[in-house]
């Protein structure tokens, strides 16, 4: 069975490295990206589950990110992390088509319980393929 992914967009290494220990104990595998240029290569790359975003990136922000999912014939669903995780930023993830927040610092029931579902889901079925002649 294939394994879930995720790509984790973030300048911050601590989220990497706390968010890939907690998805790793899930059996997923984590794709690290340290911003908007270098998550826009890893997410045209590999199919990915899940894309966790920081709030803060320095070269763009996780609304880049989500209009380029819209582009995609099965985008994975979008979280964003902040450390100002508030009604308001909630509000505007869910509205613009963002799935959910997650506040930081990160709590690992949060993380599991917000992302561990959307990993246990069986794998989406990808766009059709066309066989070439």
């Amino acid at each position: 069975m294939r394994k879930a992914s995720a790509l984790l967009v973030s300048r911050d290494a601590e989220d990497h490295q706390i968010l890939t220990k907690l998805l790793n104990s899930r059996h997923c595998i984590t794709i690290s990206a340290q911003g908007l240029r270098d998550g826009l290569v890893q997410l045209s790359a590999v199919a990915h589950r899940v894309l966790i975003c920081d709030s803060d990136l320095t070269d763009g922000s996780w609304r880049d990110l989500l209009n380029e999912l819209a582009t995609m014939p099965n985008p994975p669903k979008l979280i964003v992390t902040s450390r100002l995780a508030d009604e308001q930023l909630w509000a505007e993830v869910l509205n613009l088509g963002g799935y959910d927040v997650l506040a930081k610092p990160f709590e690992s029931e949060e993380v599991v319980r917000g992302v561990g579902h959307l990993l246990d889901q069986p794998p989406r079925v990808l766009a059709n393929l066309r066989a070439t002649a």
